[in-house]
This record gives C-alpha cells, structure tokens and sequence, in this order.
C-alpha cells in the first residue's frame, strides 16, 4: 500500500514536471497565438484533474475509457506542419482524434478544415466544447464511429495513432488508403505503417505527452 502511493506520488510529479518543461519551451508560441495557450491550460487542468482523482479511480477500479490516449504538443505539430507543407484549402482528418488537440491546433494556425473521428464519446465531447471555446467550431467536423465500421472521409492529410490501433485497424486503413484519390499525406505516430506504397517518406523522433516518440510522415 505505501509502495503504492510512493510510487503513484512519483509518476504524478514526473508527469506534471515534464508537461511543465513543454509548456516552458513552448512559451514563445503561446505569446504569439493566445487560443494555443489558453487550450494547453485547459488541457493541462483537466489532466492534473484526472491524476489527482486517479487513485479513486483504481481503487474502484473505473476506467476514465476503454482505450490508450496521449497528446503531441504543439512545438511537436509546428514541427510535423512543415513537412506536411499545410495550407488552408487543406482538409484534415484524424483517426483517432481523442480531445481534438492536434485538429484545434491545425484549425487555429492554418484555418484549414478539419475532421475527427473518435469512437468514445468523452473524449469527442470535450473536442466539442473545445472547438466552442476558441471559436473554431464551424471549421470542425466531428464523425463518433470505429474506425472498423465507418467510411473514412476524403481529406488530404491522415493522422493516425500507431500505437493504439490492433492489425484489424491497419488493414481496414490499408484498404481504404490503396483505393483512395491521390496525392495523400498520411502521419502514423508511434510505429510505421507498413505496406504503404509511398513516394517519400519522413521519419522524426519528437516529444509527445508520454515521452519521446517516433513519427513516421508518408507522402502517397
């Protein structure tokens, strides 16, 4: 029980210190775009929110939603947006878009349509209010499906979470991916998709909100 708390005290304080540290080294952007910085405060709250609440959780043993969630902060998606070379005539769809982070981001900087689909309904409601917040919900599309059971919209940039998706999920995107209208840009983070018959290819290892990771940028 005393190692329990210890070590829950420990990943807690980690966690806040490092969310801390990209907050910091995002400052500059903050200063120039106000809705980025006021979405990574609410963000922010309503994790340490969860954290706080999480030994509750565990010893009732209530899971928040049935699937893994991360973030990439926005100096990360700076960095990816150029190599997606992003313009506003864009639209953008992410497989998986959990609380909108990335979508908002992209909405706010480029004024580009955007697109999420996400399969658990807290999650897809806070992208919601969110959007409402800053002021970026005509800009926003919200699809609350499996990616197993829906038709992936068109769109010309595809972000895709490689660590949480199963081979079912791969292989129903590979499908849909073989048979779409190119040119496509297709973002898997955490693992490389493959099979994809890509032109170019792009790989960068960047921060996200559980530490540093692999992004793996196709260009069909």
């Amino acid at each position: 029980m005393i190692y329990s708390f210890f070590n829950f005290l420990y990943c807690f304080i980690k966690h806040v210190l490092y969310r801390f540290w990209l907050t910091i080294v995002a400052l500059p952007l903050y200063f120039m775009v106000w809705r980025l910085a006021l979405l990574e405060f609410v963000l922010f709250l309503e994790e340490c929110f969860y954290l706080l609440l999480s030994p509750f959780f565990m010893f009732f043993k209530i899971r928040r939603y049935e699937t893994t969630y991360g973030t990439i902060p926005f100096l990360s998606l700076r960095q990816i947006s150029t190599l997606l070379d992003i313009k506003s005539t864009d639209t953008i769809c992410d497989c998986g878009s959990g609380k909108g982070k990335c979508l908002l981001y992209f909405s706010i900087m480029f004024r580009c349509q955007v697109i999420a689909i996400e399969s658990v309904s807290y999650l897809i409601k806070i992208h919601q209010c969110l959007s409402h917040l800053l002021g970026q919900q005509s800009r926003h599309r919200f699809i609350f499906d499996s990616l197993l059971t829906t038709d992936l919209p068109k769109a010309d940039v595809y972000f895709i979470s490689g660590l949480d998706f199963d081979n079912s999920v791969f292989a129903q995107l590979q499908r849909f991916f073989a048979a779409c209208d190119l040119p496509i840009k297709i973002v898997c983070i955490g693992a490389p998709f493959t099979h994809l018959q890509c032109k170019k290819q792009d790989m960068v290892i960047l921060p996200c909100s559980w530490g540093y990771c692999e992004i793996y940028i196709y260009h069909l």
